[in-house]
């Protein structure tokens, strides 16, 4: 490492502070980071895809991997019972109103029936009086 005058006394660190640059220990892992952002970036039409997609040299990892990926899937299964289900209340309960509505129609008609019945009766009574 080239030293700047003034700087030579000091420890490595310390130099590094004072011109606000990272000790190697943190350039590394900035260095992977920005390694990643240029990736996601550059891949950002598929937001990544390939990150979790292969297979790592990590038995656990992909253990894991594919737990989060069964997970997923069964909240999908669930989401969709619960989507399925509650069509079928909708469905259920618009059948039960077109019910009802045939009911009260019946009714009124029945109501209209014995009025017209009611009516008759009473011109009937009417006439016979005449």
């Amino acid at each position: 490492m080239r030293m700047v005058k003034g700087l030579k006394e000091k420890l490595y660190e310390e130099p590094l502070r004072s011109l606000g640059l990272f000790i190697l220990e943190k350039r590394r892992p900035r260095g992977d980071l920005i390694v990643v952002f240029n990736f996601l970036m550059r891949e950002s039409r598929g937001a990544g895809e390939g990150l979790n997609a292969g297979t790592s040299h990590y038995p656990i990892r992909d253990k894991v991997a594919s737990m989060e990926k069964e997970k997923r899937r069964e909240e999908k299964r669930r989401e969709e019972k619960r989507k399925k289900r509650r069509e079928e209340k909708r469905r259920e309960e618009r059948e039960e109103k077109r019910r009802e509505e045939r009911r009260e129609k019946r009714r009124e008609e029945k109501r209209r029936e014995e009025k017209r019945r009611e009516e008759k009766k009473k011109s009937l009574q009417l006439e016979e009086v005449f």
